[in-house]
Order: structure tokens, then C-alpha cells, then sequence
């Protein structure tokens, strides 16, 4: 039974589409089958250019990486030339500390010699 029923409901479906198509024809007449090659032909297109346009934007992307990549080896030069710019200040820096510790130093030094010549 239910056999004869799902062959009943495809007959129907079937015909169904069949009225559709039929109206649709009488409706559209041949312009239905124009539409239909130009909406392929639109379809067409849009893959094309979707195509090219994901194309670009691959090509484009690995533009940006090589640019982004050029960038950061730059920054990195820059921050090494840097630290090396600072390095040179602070031992620059240290060594004029160290100078004016000795010159107080031997100040001190010179100082109590003559603190020591004059009670003598």
C-alpha cells in the first residue's frame, strides 16, 4: 500500500512540475530558455572574476608578507644599530665616571699631601 502511495505522490510531483513548466512556457514563451543562457552566461562571469579577484588577492597577499618581512628585517637593523649606539654611550659613560673617580681620588690624594706639608 504505501508503495502505491509514494508511486501516486511521485506521479503527482511529476505532474505537477510538468503544469509548472507548462505555465512557465506559456508565460516566458521562448524568452524563459533566453534567461536562462543569459543567467548562465552572468554565472559564468562571476566565476571568472571571482577567480581573478581570489588570484589578486594571492598575489597581492604575498606582496604585502615580502613588504611586511622588509619591515621588520629594517626595524630589526634599526634596534640592533641602537643597542649598539647605546652600548657605546654607556661605556663612553662609564669610562668618563671612572676618570672623575680617579681625578677625586688623586684630588684627595694631592690634598693630604698638602694637608701633610703644611703642619709639618
Amino acid at each position: 500500500m504505501s508503495s502505491s502511495k509514494n508511486g501516486a505522490s511521485s506521479q503527482q510531483i511529476a505532474d505537477e512540475h510538468a503544469r509548472i513548466k507548462a505555465v512557465r512556457d506559456l508565460i516566458f514563451g521562448e524568452d524563459m530558455a533566453e534567461y536562462q543562457k543569459e543567467f548562465g552566461r552572468i554565472r559564468q562571469r562571476m566565476d571568472q572574476h571571482k577567480e581573478g579577484a581570489e588570484a589578486l588577492l594571492k598575489s597581492e597577499s604575498a606582496v604585502l608578507n615580502e613588504k611586511l618581512d622588509a619591515l621588520e628585517h629594517s626595524f630589526n637593523q634599526s634596534l640592533q644599530k641602537l643597542k649598539k649606539e647605546m652600548d657605546e654611550g654607556l661605556d663612553r659613560l662609564e669610562s668618563l665616571h671612572n676618570g672623575l673617580v680617579q681625578d677625586r681620588n688623586d684630588l684627595g690624594k694631592a690634598l693630604a699631601a698638602i694637608g701633610d706639608t703644611l703642619q709639618k
